[in-house]
């Protein structure tokens, strides 16, 4: 599955090979490609994020004051303040909230295993295709991840085995349940295995 989002000079595309995920990013006249494998991938801390720029919400909160200042100032009989200053600060004041709400960012960040972190725009180009692609993202990591680690072979060392379904619920990639149900077979192997040899 492929995801391409687009916001006002950015361009960004997601793809979900078997092993990989295939991130293109591109910003304004700058591009850059990487491949990120599966199993790096910690779908379990996917979180969705909403950011606003601090700056244009500053100066449109001292504007909004100075709005509200001078206007009262004018109600109650100053008549030095002019009406094309509170023209000048209610525009300064209005552009400065619609700089903030367009500036605002709603993003999904995905966590790597080396403290990196994917980002993605929420909603673009809408919100079922983003879902989408994050459930199937987190489906295909799982079922990877499971089947790599999770499957259990009488014929290797338990050890190993036991590590790796140990390391699968650290992540809450496998339930309590899952987990007690694969130790319990390796755990009938090594039983299996210990009846084997010179009997007495």
């Amino acid at each position: 599955m492929e995801l391409v989002q687009k916001k006002l000079f950015r361009k960004n595309s997601f793809s979900i090979k078997d092993k990989s995920l295939m991130v293109k990013l591109n910003v304004a006249l700058n591009a850059s490609e990487f491949e990120i494998p599966l199993e790096e991938i910690d779908v379990q801390k996917i979180v969705k994020q909403t950011t606003t720029g601090i700056l244009p919400i500053l100066i449109f909160l001292l504007f909004a004051f100075l709005f509200i200042f001078f206007s009262l100032m004018k109600i109650f009989g100053d008549s030095e303040v002019e009406t094309d200053v509170l023209i000048f600060i209610f525009l300064v004041a209005s552009s400065m909230f619609f700089m903030a709400y367009m500036n605002r960012k709603k993003l999904i960040l995905i966590p790597t295993l080396n403290n990196g972190v994917i980002e993605m725009f929420n909603g673009r180009p809408n919100v079922e295709m983003t879902d989408r692609f994050i459930k199937e993202l987190k489906e295909k990591t799982l079922n990877l991840l499971k089947t790599k680690y999770g499957a259990i072979d009488k014929d290797l060392p338990i050890e190993p085995q036991l590590n790796n379904i140990v390391w699968l619920r650290d992540r809450d990639i496998l339930t309590q349940v899952e987990f007690e149900s694969l130790k319990q077979q390796l755990l009938s192997f090594n039983k299996a295995q210990g009846n084997i040899g010179f009997g007495d």
